[in-house]
């Protein structure tokens, strides 16, 4: 379209031109050559001002590249800057470990009771649910002469057995044991973690032994004798006397009683106690010493006269008995001194007594018949 615009304008000067003067002719032609001059230069302003602008693009490009460089930098550094301003910022601002307990511990002060609770019923919620609080094992202490299975049933302990129940009634349990055996002194039961129940079992010693025929019976230091234990002779303990034929339990009794409050220098001297009752004593026994001498002593007094036998052992010059039913005194074993009977001595005395009391009775007439004639007189 400005080809052919431009055409129709050369045309129309040219036209124009032929009609023109000279001079005219010579103007347009001038203002032509300025026109293409003025062009030429719009043409390279035109260019120089695409260089600039493309030199200045680049400048622009390169600068904004340093630019954002930079500023990354510069983000980076704020970003460490304000970390460690937060940093200082969260060290001012949280509480010191003191200051902690300090909030702390009130509260736990007033929920510590709480929380104890709540964890002793947890416990105890998983404890019962467990087996651990069942009984697992019984199992005995000491050296027990009855068996294990027999205490076990003494006790009326099953497995299976609450542990709770079991220690809540440990006393009337360690009470059935001690009744249901003569030998047991004492019991004492103790649970042992995780479910185990542990009976520790202490029994009288034997002191003794009664003879009864060729059977043998135990005597226990708390005074009884156990008929069900029948022993042999090669069975029983040499170092412990023997009672021959002494079955009733009271005397039984009373011998320990008396036997164990002895020294050991006497006690282990005694190897054979016997009964031998007089018409005077019926309590007499004749004890046979393991030093071969012989002591007669009532059984009421044996633990009255028996501790003397140390200082009469020491005037002896033979084996002697010692005879202790009346007064002390001792002679050749096997040899007694004749004696009056007892019956003998029994009348002498009363009628010694009698005479004595008639006498006195004759003073006593004597002395009121001469004090009736003293009033008469007057």
């Amino acid at each position: 379209m400005s080809k052919k615009r431009n055409k129709k304008e050369e045309n129309k000067e040219t036209e124009e031109s032929k009609e023109l003067s000279p001079w005219q002719q010579k103007h347009l032609e001038y203002e032509a050559e300025q026109r293409e001059k003025n062009k030429l230069l719009e043409e390279e302003a035109l260019a120089a001002a695409e260089k600039m602008a493309k030199e200045a693009e680049a400048v622009v490009q390169t600068s904004d590249e340093d630019s954002i460089e930079a500023s990354e930098e510069q983000s980076d550094q704020s970003v460490e800057d304000l970390e460690g301003q937060e940093e200082i910022v969260d060290d001012l601002l949280s509480p010191t470990p003191k200051e902690k307990r300090d909030k702390i511990f009130p509260v736990f002060k007033k929920m510590w009771g709480f929380f104890l609770v709540f964890f002793l019923i947890f416990g105890a919620s998983i404890y019962f649910a467990s087996p651990y609080s069942k009984v697992g094992k019984f199992q005995v202490k000491g050296e027990a002469s009855e068996s294990v299975e027999a205490l076990a049933e003494a006790s009326g302990i099953r497995l299976n057995d609450k542990i709770i129940h079991i220690y809540a009634h440990r006393s009337r349990i360690e009470q059935a044991i001690s009744k249901s055996f003569p030998r047991v002194e004492s019991t004492k039961l103790t649970v042992a973690f995780p479910n185990k129940v542990l009976v520790s079992v202490k029994e009288y010693p034997v002191i003794a032994y009664v003879k009864h025929g060729d059977d043998y019976y135990p005597v226990l230091s708390s005074g009884s004798y156990l008929t069900t234990d029948k022993l042999t002779e090669d069975k029983i303990d040499k170092k412990f006397p023997l009672l021959v034929e002494i079955t009733d339990e009271t005397e039984v009794k009373q011998f320990v009683k008396a036997y164990t409050g002895l020294t050991e220098e006497i006690s282990s001297q005694i190897a054979r106690v016997e009964k031998t009752p007089t018409k005077a004593t019926s309590d007499l026994l004749t004890i046979d010493l393991r030093d071969g001498n012989r002591i007669l002593v009532p059984l009421s007094e044996m633990s009255l006269k028996l501790p003397y036998y140390p200082s009469v052992k020491e005037s002896l010059t033979e084996v002697s008995d010692i005879d202790m039913e009346a007064g002390i005194f001792s002679y050749a074993k096997g040899n007694p001194p004749a004696k009056e009977s007892s019956d003998e001595k029994t009348t002498e005395d009363k009628t010694n007594q009698d005479t004595s009391n008639e006498g006195n009775n004759t003073e006593n007439h004597s002395e009121t018949s001469e004090s009736q004639t003293q009033s008469s007189d007057h």
